[in-house]
């Protein structure tokens, strides 16, 4: 098993204090996997262009809603973002995870035409996914119940889904209808991962 970075230890630490803090208050157990708490606090919801606070650029992408919302993104953050962080350095890693999220964020704010809530971490390693399918391209990745398949081949595939299932999200139509998932968000995330790479050099913050 790969050791774990220290960035995504940490992020994965914050992840779970600010979930903690956001459920204490509801005492049944059930709860804790089912309800979505206080954690729209934390959030917005997208097609409103601007009632939405700043902070919340930030914060949707580390609330979440129940307990495997968390430990599905936490596993996903650990499993490919500590190659990348090792790949990348802690500081650049930093950096690069809250581009994305941040990023993605505004897309969501100002280009998804639904009314959705913005909440949770995928948006962030999204983009993880796609800095691993750049930088490990022949890396071979297990997702779901698929075989291993090369990461670069993961990532473009992962891009095309999102894509295809943002489309029909927002047509009203099919499986992507019938979830909560923001596929739109995954592929502003991935969007923005490759984004970062060309413009680091160009912004101070990411260059410096």
């Amino acid at each position: 098993m790969t050791q774990i970075t220290p960035v995504v230890k940490n992020l994965i630490i914050v992840n779970v204090i600010v979930f903690l803090l956001l459920f204490i208050p509801y005492t049944s157990w059930l709860q804790y996997f089912f309800v979505l708490g206080k954690s729209n606090a934390l959030g917005f919801r997208t097609g409103n262009f601007f009632p939405f606070e700043p902070y919340q650029l930030v914060t949707s992408f580390f609330a979440h809603t129940a307990v495997f919302h968390l430990l599905f993104n936490m596993f996903a953050l650990y499993s490919i973002g500590t190659p990348v962080e090792m790949a990348l350095g802690p500081r650049r890693f930093l950096k690069f995870y809250l581009f994305c999220g941040v990023v993605a964020a505004l897309v969501l704010a100002f280009l998804d035409p639904q009314n959705n809530p913005v909440l949770g971490a995928s948006t962030a390693i999204s983009g993880i996914l796609a800095a691993y399918g750049i930088m490990f391209p022949h890396s071979r990745l297990s997702f779901f119940f698929l075989p291993p398949i090369e990461a670069k081949t993961l990532f473009i595939g992962a891009a095309i889904i999102s894509a295809v299932l943002a489309l029909l999200q927002v047509a009203g139509e099919g499986v992507a209808e019938m979830s909560n998932i923001s596929h739109f968000g995954h592929l502003a995330g991935m969007l923005a991962g490759v984004l970062f790479f060309y413009l680091e050099k160009y912004i101070p913050f990411l260059r410096n």
